[in-house]
Formats: C-alpha cells, structure tokens, sequence
C-alpha cells in the first residue's frame, strides 16, 4: 500500500514537472529561436522563470 502511494506521488510530480515546468521552458527557448531544446535546458529555464515568478509575487506582497 505504501508503495502504491509512493509511485502515485511520483508520477504526480512527474506529470506537474513535465507540464508546468518542462513546458514552460521549452516554450521560452522557442521564444528565442532555440529549434529543439533538450529537456535538462527545458528544465532548467522553466525552473528558472517560475522562480523569477514566485520571487516578484512574493514582493509585491
């Protein structure tokens, strides 16, 4: 049962990764005439712009 709910748990984060994250990134490179982006640079950049996301709504707080 716990590892049921375990693989759950990872595969939702996978998913909310591969979504909101990858995606993200992926669409900005393309922005910036990156034709095929790698996941890891999908990563990285999605990660790095939802950070910049958080930090300026923590400001305005």
């Amino acid at each position: 049962m716990v590892q049921f709910i375990g693989g759950m748990i990872v595969d939702l984060i996978s998913f909310l990764i591969g979504v909101f994250i990858a995606a993200t990134g992926r669409t900005l490179l393309k922005l910036f005439a990156v034709d095929e982006p790698s996941d890891i640079q999908s990563v990285v950049v999605g990660l790095a712009f939802w950070g910049f996301v958080a930090m300026l709504a923590y400001a305005t707080l």
